[in-house]
């Protein structure tokens, strides 16, 4: 079980090297077609809210034990502000 989870790591890690340095090339390639960078942003965002979605479905019942305290969440809308300035 050990030496299949380290395959399996390696095997993500790989594939995350290809997929972020495909997405310079991809990106170069758009901009031949006189696509502004608001929209290449917009394009992104729309292609990795998917995975972002799966994978909140996924993790969605684990560490119930964690509580968050009020100085945490304060912390998020202040850096979220922050952020958006």
């Amino acid at each position: 079980m050990v030496a299949k989870n380290f395959w399996l790591g390696i095997l993500l890690g790989v594939l995350a090297v290809i997929l972020f340095s495909s997405k310079a090339v991809m990106i170069k390639l758009a901009y031949n077609y006189d696509v502004d960078a608001i929209t290449m942003l917009l394009l992104r965002m729309l292609f990795s809210f998917p995975f972002y979605v799966v994978i909140a479905y996924l993790y969605r019942n684990k560490n119930n034990d964690i509580k968050n305290t009020k100085k945490e969440y304060y912390w998020v809308v202040f850096l979220v502000w922050l952020v958006t300035i």
